[in-house]
């Protein structure tokens, strides 16, 4: 009987990955569960949020003014929410933070704000910026604890999901179907299973495997496509086993200014590492062959011949 059990595990393991592949993405899908718990419970369960309180020993009637402006201004947030009114979801959200600026509820007014932005309005910039401002709110309170610990990991999404944006603008942008093109990945920002080509053809790149980026970061890849349009075949990988690309390019710091963004790269030609240069460059301008596609809050995308590089910080 163990034998037979043993056997039917083994199975299972091989038809959903290995334990570690499990437990990440259920590591993830209880993330987002308690995301959207912790969001629900404004609106419907304020009494548990009173447990927080109770570690200030409370602050008499202030603290009772505080605790149900918050809690009635998160509901108004909520049903703009509700009917689409983003703004005034917001507005409502910065008027508590206007009145109580102190309070220990501040961080979770910060998270909720930035959670308009990354779910529904798509600004993923301004969404890490609000994140990283919840990092920087002081309090050990366990709320605020609690909001800064989701604000430290989808902060991280964030910068990610800004690089993801970039490279499918320049795919919408440059590449026509069907087209090859070299992208080197030194983490896997392509999270969704298609991308569209200036003409508006999709291009599908779902793996059987979807640990293979983690597997192998830091290799180039070539994606390519045999399918005609309108057929959805899915894109092919080609790992190419050369030297890395990045080993030449460096990210060393970002500089916003009235005219816009620009990046500090250094470079070190392969030929001769006394060669190494570093400038300041604009999107459009040029380093070592290679001209600077975007530049992001999270990082900088280069472009040589057909290769995409994408950097960031301490990569």
């Amino acid at each position: 009987m163990n034998r037979h059990r043993a056997i039917k595990r083994t199975q299972r393991h091989v038809q959903t990955g290995t334990k570690a592949q499990r437990h990440r993405g259920t590591k993830l899908k209880n993330l987002k569960k308690l995301r959207l718990l912790i969001f629900g419970l404004i609106s419907f369960v304020p009494v548990i949020f009173s447990a927080f309180s109770q570690e200030t020993g409370g602050r008499g009637e202030t603290d009772a003014l505080e605790t149900e402006a918050f809690f009635s201004l998160a509901a108004k947030a909520d049903n703009y929410v509700k009917k689409g009114d983003y703004n005034q979801a917001e507005v409502c959200s910065r008027k508590f933070l206007e009145q109580y600026p102190q309070s220990r509820y501040s961080a979770f007014s910060y998270l909720r704000i930035a959670g308009i932005y990354q779910d529904y309005l798509r600004n993923y910039g301004r969404a890490k910026e609000l994140y990283e401002k919840v990092l920087t709110l002081p309090g050990e309170d366990k709320l605020t604890r609690l909001s800064r610990k989701i604000a430290g990991i989808w902060r991280e999404r964030m910068g990610l999901a800004l690089i993801e944006q970039a490279l499918n603008r320049y795919y919408a942008r440059e590449v026509e179907y069907p087209a090859s093109l070299k992208v080197l990945f030194l983490k896997g920002y392509l999270k969704k299973d298609s991308l569209k080509d200036s003409r508006g053809n999709d291009y599908f790149y779902r793996l059987k495997d979807s640990s293979l980026f983690s597997k192998l970061r830091g290799q180039e890849y070539t994606l390519y496509s045999t399918s005609a349009p309108g057929e959805r075949k899915p894109l092919s990988f080609l790992i190419e086993r050369r030297k890395a690309f990045s080993r030449q390019f460096s990210l060393q710091g970002l500089i916003g200014g009235p005219e816009g963004k620009k990046a500090v790269i250094n470079y070190s030609p392969e030929s001769s590492a006394a060669e190494q240069s570093r400038e300041i460059l604009a999107e459009g301008e040029e380093i070592g062959g290679a001209q600077v596609v975007e530049i992001t809050s999270a990082g900088v995308i280069l472009k040589e011949g057909e290769t995409l590089l994408v950097l960031t910080m301490g990569r």
